[in-house]
């Protein structure tokens, strides 16, 4: 257990692409965690740039590894044991729209791929997040499993009520948090936003994996990167 409270301010949904540049530039707020893809597989990138049906200079189509997932995919695959393609999977539709925000409204700057911490600016930082990989790690550390959250409300119940001891949570919105029927939404940004505050190491003992310097952050910079715990604990 913690020995602080923190609280949900307020919880809004759904948003707009006005409303989500609007927080991004809230020079109020230290970090925005982000559940969508900040980037694309490098091979896949590259191997459409040059493909063309008639003509072209690939050698060979990239292993479907390297095709449809990114290096930091790959890590929390292992950890959550599936995860979306940004390459083959409608989440490209949300990808390209968090693209066309980034571009208008000057957000590149703000990104975070790897070192720890932020260098606070008058904007926050943007990370990437993944929450079925935060909760993944939460259930193993708990021993508990959390399984078909999304679409059972009983389940989701669970969950926020597992999270809400766990880091000490203030149960006022509990309720809106859990949401009915398959509204997972609102719960998954609760663990988005959990999993920001163990980016700025506010929960000790809940690290959250970074690159390692060569490969790895090569690939981030490229990419982007999931952030989300580590599962044994750091003390």
């Amino acid at each position: 257990m913690l020995d602080r409270h923190i609280s949900v301010e307020s919880i809004r949904s759904p948003l707009n692409r006005e409303q989500v540049a609007e927080i991004c530039t809230d020079d109020s707020l230290s970090v925005v965690a982000v559940d969508i893809p900040f980037g694309w597989p490098t091979s896949f990138a590259m191997f459409v740039n040059s493909w063309s049906p008639v003509a072209g200079d690939q050698n060979a189509v990239p292993d479907p590894e390297r095709f449809f997932y990114r290096e930091t995919d790959r890590i929390a695959l292992k950890i959550t044991k599936s995860i979306f393609s940004i390459s083959a999977d409608k989440f490209a539709w949300g990808a390209r729209a968090w693209a066309e925000i980034i571009i208008k409204y000057n957000l590149r700057s703000q990104i975070r791929v790897g070192v720890a911490g932020i260098t606070k600016t008058d904007r926050p930082a943007l990370i990437e997040v993944y929450p079925a990989a935060t909760i993944a790690v939460v259930a193993q550390r708990s021993k508990t499993s959390f399984k078909g959250y999304k679409g059972d409300e009983e389940m989701r119940k669970t969950l926020i009520m597992a999270l809400l001891n766990t880091f000490a949570i203030d149960d006022e919105k509990s309720k809106e948090l859990i949401s009915i029927g398959k509204d997972s939404d609102k719960c998954d940004a609760l663990v988005a936003a959990l999993t920001a505050l163990m980016y700025l190491n506010k929960f000790p003992g809940w690290e959250v994996c970074r690159p390692s310097k060569g490969r790895q952050l090569k690939f981030a910079k490229k990419e982007g990167w999931i952030f989300f715990p580590k599962i044994d604990p750091v003390l």
